[in-house]
């Protein structure tokens, strides 16, 4: 279906550079357009702690990852529950906050469980609505995007991170080529290559303390 849609469309307009080459490899004679993914700013835009989320999921004075999304299973959530752990062996007043749902929910409820940290520690919102999105990002020190390298994650630049910038968050990714279609600073982003399992590095607590305010200076205006 994709293939015929290529070759009937007069122009097919795609959102990174990854998607453009597989499209000129399978159309060599389409004329193909790239506009990057982006964000509306006047939508994301950074906030103080949700005073009513922080007492909801007592996270106060605490270090939160976070994620917000689809939990499919490229996203490589399981590995960053099972980490937690060892996270949590390097800080203890940590919490990772799974906001969303998807394929995989079950099973990462069985492994927060067989951690031993469910409930306090890794702590599952459920779906939330829309326009609260934003109050969860509000809680968020770190995001974290563990993706497991299949044919999307090589070809298909993420959206989320852009949403974490635009809030002024930091995030840290495995490094694809999906990734590597944006040009982005050392201040905004932490990339480690991709393992068979994934633990986050044992320096990011350090460089998330290090360029907190730093980011708020560099990651929205860079890549919105």
């Amino acid at each position: 279906m994709e293939q015929k849609l290529f070759d009937r469309a007069d122009t097919v307009v795609c959102i990174c550079e990854g998607l453009r080459r597989e499209i000129a490899r399978r159309s060599p004679k389409q004329k193909i357009c790239v506009v990057q993914n982006g964000v509306d700013t006047s939508s994301f835009v950074p906030k103080d702690k949700s005073p009513m989320l922080v007492e909801k999921y007592r996270t106060r004075g605490k270090t939160v990852i976070g994620f917000i999304g689809s939990f499919f299973t490229f996203e490589g959530l399981a590995d960053l529950v099972k980490s937690m752990p060892l996270v949590k062996n390097e800080i203890n007043d940590v919490v990772l906050l799974m906001v969303g749902t998807g394929v995989e929910d079950q099973n990462l409820r069985t492994l927060a469980d067989e951690t031993g940290l469910a409930g306090n520690t890794v702590i599952f919102t459920g779906r939330v609505p829309h326009e609260k999105v934003q109050d969860y990002y509000s809680l968020m020190d770190i995001l974290v995007y563990p993706r497991i390298s299949k044919r999307i994650t090589e070809l298909v630049t993420p959206l989320k991170p852009l949403e974490a910038m635009a809030m002024e968050k930091q995030w840290w990714s495995v490094m694809s080529a999906g990734s590597r279609n944006w040009s982005l600073t050392a201040e905004t982003v932490l990339f480690s290559r991709p393992v068979m399992s994934m633990v986050l590095p044992e320096n990011w607590l350090i460089w998330h303390a290090a360029r907190r305010n730093v980011l708020k200076q560099v990651g929205r205006p860079e890549k919105i």
